[in-house]
């Protein structure tokens, strides 16, 4: 699927920090960062969501902190993909475009946007902490 292919390892990341739960079943991917809506999706990829709330229940402290985690570093996320979005036409705007080069595009675009980002970070804390991607 797109979505392994993208979250695949590449050579470079091997001095990348790498220890989420679900490593051991899907060791040569990176995690993907998913809403709620996508539960399930840690059957497909190496994806990771917020814990839902039981029906008529509560989280423990520990799912609290865990979700409070993960949607600190999805902002970080929304960020890269606001950034994304408004400096290329042809990832915000419906793609008319050959469906087969739709790919080599959008890594285009990403790439060009880690540059963008290392030279003008998402947000002022995040300083210098981009300029490794």
């Amino acid at each position: 699927s797109i979505t392994s292919e993208i979250a695949s390892y590449h050579p470079s990341d091997t001095d990348v920090s790498d220890n989420d739960a679900l490593r051991d079943k899907f060791p040569s991917q990176w995690s993907v960062l998913a809403e709620k809506g996508y539960q399930g999706i840690q059957e497909y990829v190496r994806g990771l969501t917020p814990v839902k709330r039981p029906r008529h229940g509560h989280l423990t402290m520990e799912q609290e902190r865990a979700n409070a985690k993960w949607s600190s570093d999805r902002v970080i996320v929304e960020n890269f993909f606001g950034r994304l979005k408004r400096l290329w036409g042809l990832v915000s705007d419906k793609y008319t475009w050959k469906k087969d080069e739709c790919n080599m595009y959008f890594q285009t675009c990403v790439a060009l946007t880690n540059v963008h980002v290392r030279f003008k970070p998402l947000r002022n804390v995040d300083g210098e902490g981009y300029t490794h991607y």
